[in-house]
């Protein structure tokens, strides 16, 4: 295979652009030309693997595909992707102006652009279930210990301000880990609260979200990009 660049961003930055979840883009094409593979997604879940972040994004021919790097996220639907990709797509002017409307394993979604943030809506029941542990407070969550929480996947949380629906947060993905922010969880705290947050997770990642008693939840976040790669 050629040389492959892969664009790098971090999508739920805080406000000053820092933290966030690493994401990688690649134009799909490069990797996988029409017609050259009787398998076009296998060359795409190898490069997956390779690119260092639990995601990437592949883009061109008017959809994305999202692959994991590893094998058991296969299938995971995460919204940072979308986000991340509608992102690309507009700054590479690749979209026409206003929403943009992406294809995904899960279903639609229709990501809209606005100054500083991008907002994807999405059904929280696409992504992954989680348990939720509400703590005594900001603290309590900071001390929490992943391999406290060792069955699927779980959110720790307690009010930074309950009247300005601010949240402190982290996930667990029952393995000891503390995955980076994919936009689930905070999918799922937003129906399980029946409210918007704005939830501050993990090292310092932000994600916004509106709650839609229609069943939708739109989540969202900053990108900020950081320098290519070649792989």
């Amino acid at each position: 295979m050629a040389a492959v660049q892969v664009d790098m961003v971090r999508v739920f930055a805080d406000e000053d652009g820092r933290h966030g979840t690493p994401l990688a883009i690649v134009q799909r094409d490069v990797v996988a030309p029409p017609g050259a593979d009787a398998d076009a997604e296998a060359p795409l879940r190898a490069l997956a693997r390779r690119t260092g972040t639990d995601f990437t994004a592949f883009v061109g021919g008017g959809r994305v595909v999202v692959h994991a790097a590893a094998d058991e996220r296969a299938g995971e639907f995460a919204v940072h992707p979308v986000i991340g990709a509608a992102w690309w797509l507009d700054a590479h002017g690749a979209v026409e102006p206003g929403p943009v409307t992406i294809d995904t394993a899960a279903g639609s979604v229709s990501v809209r652009l606005e100054p500083g943030l991008l907002w994807a809506r999405i059904r929280a029941d696409w992504t992954p279930e989680y348990g939720f542990y509400e703590l005594t407070g900001t603290k309590a969550v900071d001390a929490a210990r992943p391999d406290d929480y060792t069955a699927g996947h779980n959110c720790v949380w307690a009010w930074i301000d309950e009247t300005e629906s601010r949240v402190r947060a982290r996930t667990f993905d029952g393995a000891g880990r503390e995955p980076s922010p994919t936009g689930a969880a905070a999918a799922r705290l937003t129906r399980h609260l029946r409210h918007a947050l704005l939830v501050r997770q993990g090292r310092g990642s932000v994600v916004h979200t509106v709650f839609d008693t229609a069943g939708w939840t739109e989540v969202g976040g900053r990108v900020v990009a950081d320098a290519s790669r070649t792989l």
